[in-house]
């Protein structure tokens, strides 16, 4: 059941992710909270996806996360509530970038996949003493 959260109910699904894992959907639901737009996929009330439009880039811009456990995710169905919910400011046929954490690429159904991307980003916190290593993939696909 796909549905779309409020600014309120972002910040209590952060709870169920990592910042090192999916900082690019935590900070779209935390810091840009009025230009994301946040939807959750569950079945049988069981969280399986998170997934975020962000308003205001240059390119159409989305996240995702799916949580452990789930074995494939297909992303169609969530692009097309998306495309509802924006109410007609996503076309048929325009491209897009996923940002996904990289060991979800095997698990993540992705339509019309034009290009992949794995940079990985490196956050130094010198004050805290330690460093977060995360990879990434941004994937272009047309929706």
């Amino acid at each position: 059941m796909l549905k779309l959260r409020t600014g309120h109910e972002q910040r209590q699904l952060l709870e169920q992710i990592s910042l090192e894992d999916s900082y690019i959907l935590y900070g779209n639901m935390y810091l840009r909270t009025d230009r994301s737009v946040v939807v959750t996929d569950s079945a049988q009330k069981e969280l399986i996806a998170i997934g975020s439009y962000l308003k205001g880039m240059p390119f159409h811009a989305f996240s995702l996360h799916v949580v452990e456990g789930e074995e494939n995710y297909e992303v169609e169905p969530m692009l097309s509530y998306l495309k509802e919910v924006l109410d007609g400011s996503l076309p048929d046929g325009q491209k897009g970038v996923l940002a996904l954490a990289e060991p979800l690429l095997t698990r993540v159904q992705i339509p019309n996949i034009l290009a992949t991307y794995n940079p990985t980003a490196v956050h130094v916190y010198e004050k805290l003493g330690f460093v977060t290593v995360s990879s990434y993939a941004f994937i272009e696909f047309l929706f």
